[in-house]
């Protein structure tokens, strides 16, 4: 396999916040890439006893908006809108080859990796997933206790972001959770 020049980034607001990091050339969405990542999820998920998640299209969409926006506005970072439910955000930078589905488990195992080094974004992956019946679930986020309903259903959008030179994956993965009982997703 050619020599990957990978530099890996990862980016965890605890608020909602944007910075300016440069519009790309063009950039393309790549479900598959994101249908593998989910994929890698879930897999890590059962390995810790834990359900998986359940891909939801409108979860997908509500993810692709967000990543849109970001790309085609030079940004990066957490929404700034209401929707409900929670999301994690990833980048794989500065990848010099092309994009093929030959490197898709790679990239799934940095998205994975990079999460799992994160405590907010690691306790969420291994949440459990709550029954209409419970609750609430704590997680601890840097000593603070925070209550939260994880429903099973989510879906990652991800973009392939061109800067000309080298080229960068930007994943979005949105997973629903929610204070009040009423709003789950039912299906």
């Amino acid at each position: 396999m050619k020599k990957l020049a990978l530099l890996f980034g990862l980016v965890a607001f605890s608020v909602n916040a944007q910075i300016k990091v440069g519009k790309c050339q063009s950039y393309y969405a790549d479900k598959q890439l994101a249908k593998q990542i989910f994929d890698s999820i879930n897999a890590y998920r059962k390995s810790l006893g834990q359900e998986p998640y359940v891909w939801e299209e409108n979860y997908y969409v509500t993810a692709k908006k967000q990543n849109d926006y970001l790309a085609d506005n030079g940004l990066w970072g957490h929404r700034i809108n209401n929707v409900p439910g929670t999301e994690l955000i990833v980048a794989v930078n500065n990848l010099r080859v092309p994009i093929n589905s030959d490197m898709y488990s790679m990239l799934a195992d940095s998205c994975l990796r990079q999460w799992k080094h994160s405590e907010f974004h690691h306790e969420t992956l291994k949440t459990p997933i709550l029954s209409k019946s419970q609750t609430s679930s704590t997680i601890t986020v840097n000593n603070v206790n925070l209550n939260v309903l994880l429903c099973k259903y989510g879906a990652i959008s991800v973009n392939v972001l061109d800067y000309g030179n080298v080229k960068h994956i930007s994943c979005i993965l949105h997973l629903g959770y929610y204070t009040d009982t009423n709003k789950w997703l039912e299906r």
